[in-house]
C-alpha cells in the first residue's frame, strides 16, 4: 500500500531507501528513490544516487546533482493544478 504525506516539514529519503507513496512537503532532500507524486513547496534537493519515479514533481525551487534521475513531469509550483 502506497502512503500519503501532507504537512510535514522534511522529507529525507537517504541513498538505498526506497519511499513508495506521495507526499506534500516543505523541503525535501533525497539521496534514495522516491516513487510518487511529489509537492514540495520550498526547496527540493535531488542528490547523485537519487532516482524519483513520479507523474508529477511540483517545487518552489529545485537543486539536481550529477548522477540522479528524475522521470516524470517536472514543474515548478506555481504550475500545480488546484
Amino acid at each position: 500500500m502506497k502512503e500519503r504525506l501532507n504537512g510535514c516539514r522534511v522529507l529525507m529519503v537517504a541513498a538505498g531507501v526506497v519511499f513508495r507513496g506521495g507526499a506534500d512537503v516543505e523541503t525535501a532532500d533525497i539521496s534514495g528513490t522516491v516513487e510518487g507524486s511529489l509537492t514540495v513547496r520550498q526547496n527540493l534537493t535531488v542528490r547523485g544516487p537519487a532516482r524519483i519515479h513520479s507523474d508529477s514533481i511540483f517545487y518552489g525551487e529545485i537543486e539536481v546533482e550529477r548522477g540522479a534521475t528524475i522521470a516524470g513531469a517536472v514543474r515548478p509550483l506555481e504550475e500545480e493544478p488546484e
